[in-house]
């Protein structure tokens, strides 16, 4: 259990509870003075005999039910302690790398769940801690995944803390089941004015959702009692507007919810799933990984249709497009295999990039064709591009697919920039756009370092940080 901490000093603006208050019960006792009336004789009553097992029978049949059910809760509570168990060991082992301080807790829900939480501190001498971030993590992972990004983050300053909501990583639950996302949203208040807000007053904090933890993080961020606590929200891949694979899924997945609503589907997309075009990342990191359950029970799925969020916030969502939130405020950023070509021939193609005349084919380049036009992404900016083409590579090679022989690959497509990032807003920089040095697909991922400044409520001063994007997720 998080230790509590000092309350804050006596005359400080107190921020309104995110918890509802409930209202106080008020006992009355009522004395009714009751006439006692003379009992009158009753006529004889048929009775209706049914054939009714022994006592001891029922008592029998309802142990045994009451055994089955004490036995797959105690089945559940041993996995769940055994995932903990897991989470524990491999925080340890990593705690005393780097520059930060990694540490671990676990936190009491008032429905009386379990949560694995831990958090990343700065420990350099002169990292004074800035601002918190508060990660939420998607749907059957854990937070444990995001170590590398919360140390970045503590290099500029920032401290970390990360939740393991219901049915998920070290927490309590069924693994890969969640009943209701309402539950993950409250429980995500509690923890946000428990904890975070107990141990770091006064300081801006940020909240970080990816996936489903992102529609998780706008739910929490639509409360004006979470308003008022939260400086900005940074969401990445946010799980709105979730279309199923088929149209018949919207009509079984209801009465699945009702009549199986822990039933899920093991082993889903194994063989090739969307997530990620690195299939070694997906195979080392996602499936072989015990505190990840990759597998669906279709619950998740959130619709926000006309609220708005008035905190500044920071998306993108891979390569599809989408509506930003309804506020003035926001910075955008687009990432991911926009899949534009080069308008040239592909010979001639093919010898400009051996050359290494970026001139002449950026000139035709068609998503510069298309900003010059002012025919697409009208707004949006993109950084000089200084780097090879970053599509067709043959697999674990520097080469491209037609430096080959034929006999190696029948997918002779011309070099071109497919893989790009775009942004648009007020406060953003980019300071850094290049290539990964990343051979296992036949992409190149592309990566960019933003300076981004935002007003801090109430100060005339801005903060200043650095967002570090890549177009390769895993």
């Amino acid at each position: 259990m998080w230790a509590p901490t000092a309350s804050p000093a006596a005359g400080k603006t107190a921020l309104p509870s995110l918890r509802p208050r409930r209202p106080a019960a008020a006992g009355v006792r009522i004395v009714v003075a009751v006439t006692p009336v003379k009992a009158r004789a009753r006529s004889p009553r048929r009775q209706l005999c049914l054939a009714v097992p022994p006592v001891s029978e029922m008592a029998a049949a309802e142990a045994e039910e009451d055994e089955e059910e004490m036995g797959w809760r105690r089945a559940v509570e041993l996995d769940a302690a055994e995932r903990r168990e897991m989470a524990i060991r491999r925080l340890q082992e990593e705690a005393g790398t780097g520059s930060s301080r990694r540490e671990f807790a676990v936190f009491e829900t008032a429905r009386g769940d379990t949560l694995f939480t831990q958090s990343w501190t700065p420990v350099a001498a002169d990292d004074r801690v800035k601002g918190i971030v508060v990660l939420l993590h998607g749907l059957n992972e854990h937070s444990g995944r995001y170590n590398h990004f919360a140390k970045l983050l503590n290099d500029h300053g920032l401290k970390v803390y990360a939740m393991d909501w219901i049915g998920h990583g070290g927490s309590d639950g069924v693994h890969g089941y969640v009943s209701s996302l309402d539950h993950a949203v409250g429980d995500l208040k509690e923890f946000l004015e428990d904890v975070v807000l107990e141990e770091n007053y006064g300081l801006p904090c940020f909240l970080f959702g990816h996936s489903t933890g992102g529609a998780i993080v706008l739910k929490a961020a639509l409360d004006p009692c979470v308003e008022v606590h939260v400086e900005g929200v940074i969401l990445t891949s946010p799980a709105i507007h979730v279309q199923p694979a088929h149209p018949i899924i919207k009509v079984v997945a209801p009465i699945f919810s009702v009549l199986a609503p822990k039933y899920r589907v093991a082993a889903l997309h194994r063989r090739g799933p969307p997530v990620s075009r690195d299939p070694e990342a997906l195979k080392i990191k996602k499936l072989q990984d015990r505190l990840c359950y990759y597998s669906t029970d279709g619950s998740c799925m959130l619709l926000l249709e006309e609220e708005t969020i008035s905190s500044p916030s920071l998306q993108h969502h891979g390569r599809e497009t989408y509506h930003p939130a309804k506020t003035g405020d926001n910075v955008v950023v687009l990432l991911g295999d926009l899949n534009y070509r080069i308008s040239l021939e592909e010979a001639e193609t093919r010898l400009l990039v051996e050359d290494k005349n970026w001139s002449i084919l950026l000139e035709n380049d068609q998503l510069l064709l298309e900003f010059s036009m002012g025919r697409h992404f009208d707004g949006w900016q993109e950084g000089l591009i200084t780097f090879s083409p970053t599509y067709k590579y043959h697999p674990n090679s520097d080469q491209y697919y037609w430096c080959f022989d034929g006999a190696l690959g029948k997918k002779k497509r011309a070099p071109a920039w497919c893989d790009r990032i775009l942004w648009r807003g007020k406060g953003l920089k980019q300071i850094q756009y290049d290539t990964c040095n990343y051979r296992l697909s036949d992409h190149r991922p592309v990566r960019a370092v933003f300076h981004a400044e935002c007003e801090i409520r109430g100060d005339a001063d801005c903060a200043c940080g650095c967002i570090a994007l890549s177009s390769t997720s895993e």
